[in-house]
């Protein structure tokens, strides 16, 4: 009898440390049995240098919830192209229409520069147009785009016309860029011009403001509604550069920087041992009181570093790709991964277990992970993952709860409350 009441005991104490968690129950590596869902190449093991032909998965498009809803314009016909890749950016509703915002870049076979094209997927006439991407006052084309919390379209473009991805939001070169705004009665995009020089270097976007990360140099914060340009610390002169050394390039890529619920961002460096197996440091700094610290305790997940992809959910936990994530008091959780992300579609190695994307939280509280197995989504309620087609994308969620992925060379689209 003793026995059983310290077992209960323990019991209750587990259930008690749990339940103080953001989440219900930890997230486990199972997958839904269903037809939505693809199983994984392998539950159990894999071989380390090769594999068998039953590990190969065919082409899947999404599953069913997902639904076709249109074929997506090309620029030229497909037997014409050497590349193109489509991304839908963000959906917005505008004098009670719904649009899809997509980018492509593409290259033609007889040429290799790259172009960039905006297309605009209406809705509820359930039709196609296209916004030129080329601010015409510079000249300059834009490559990436940004919403605005009502509902205006932000740009940022390069002089570089041509070029792949022209000004890579993170890009580790800094080529001239201008900023632009879209004219909704004159359907195009218009110069931002300001009234001092802009800084160059990194860009990220939140809250209606660009932010700037000056190669060698001060964070700056760019409003592109009055023009104004602020300047806030300068890393290689804060106190934190006396304890540390602190890399180059503060930011590494768009996946490396996440802004939280109270406007604050962390970002992982970007130095050479960002590719071994050393520890890493996240940064985090807070605008409001101008300061920058470093986060060490992300070298206890296990299973790396390197770590390449953070993401910030609505309940302010910061997730580090599939290692797992920190809460709002500091305290890490280990993720137990799931066999849905072990590959055979990366070249030069047989198989791969790999740590995807999250592109996505979805208001149903799913999290949405991209990968080289394509694309897979976690009810962390739940603890399952699904694995629903082998294509990548990024997904968009509208304000009817509607989710939108490409796939294909189609548009798909997922009704959460159908």
């Amino acid at each position: 009898m003793q026995k059983y009441l310290h077992a209960l005991l323990v019991f209750l104490m587990f259930a008690w440390i749990t339940g103080s968690c953001n989440y219900s129950r930890p997230a486990i590596a199972s997958t839904p049995n269903n037809n939505s869902c693809i199983s994984p190449i392998t539950s159990l093991a894999y071989p380390i240098d090769g594999y068998s032909k039953s590990m190969q998965i065919d082409q899947t498009e999404p599953l069913l919830p997902w639904q076709v809803e249109k074929d997506i314009p090309q620029p030229l016909p497909l037997n014409q192209l050497s590349y193109n890749f489509i991304e839908p950016q963000f959906v917005r509703t505008v004098r009670g229409e719904t649009e899809v915002w997509l980018m492509s870049t593409w290259g033609a076979k007889d040429d290799n520069s790259f172009k960039h094209t905006i297309y605009v997927y209406q809705t509820n006439s359930k039709s196609w147009h296209e916004v030129s991407s080329i601010i015409d006052e510079v000249p300059a084309e834009i490559v990436h785009l940004y919403l605005g919390t009502d509902g205006t379209i932000w740009a940022s473009a390069s002089r570089e016309i041509g070029h792949a991805y022209g000004y890579s939001a993170y890009a580790k070169s800094t080529p001239k860029f201008v900023f632009g705004v879209y004219d909704e009665e004159k359907s195009k995009f218009e110069l931002l011009d300001f009234p001092e020089r802009v800084p160059l270097g990194p860009i990220a976007f939140n809250n209606d403001k660009f932010w700037i990360f000056e190669r060698y140099g001060p964070i700056y914060d760019v409003d592109p509604r009055n023009l104004q340009i602020t300047k806030y610390i300068d890393p290689r002169t804060s106190d934190l550069a006396q304890s540390m050394d602190l890399p180059e390039h503060l930011v590494s890529s768009d996946n490396a920087l996440v802004f939280m619920n109270d406007e604050s961002f962390y970002f992982l460096d970007d130095t050479p041992k960002y590719y071994t197996s050393q520890d890493v440091t996240l940064f985090h700094f807070i605008p409001e009181k101008n300061t920058l610290e470093a986060i060490p305790s992300i070298n206890r997940l296990e299973g790396g570093p390197p770590y390449t992809d953070l993401f910030a959910d609505r309940s302010g936990n910061l997730w580090v790709s599939d290692f797992g994530w920190m809460d709002k008091t500091g305290e890490w959780y280990q993720l137990i991964r799931s066999p849905v992300f072990i590959s055979t579609k990366v070249e030069a190695t047989p198989i791969l277990w790999e740590h995807p994307q999250i592109v996505l939280e979805s208001s149903n509280g799913l999290l949405w992970f991209r990968s080289t197995n394509g694309m897979v989504s976690l009810d962390p309620q739940k603890g399952e993952w699904c694995w629903f087609t082998t294509y990548q994308s990024n997904i968009v969620e509208d304000s009817d709860q509607n989710l939108w992925m490409i796939a294909d060379n189609k548009l798909y689209k997922y009704p959460l409350n159908p």
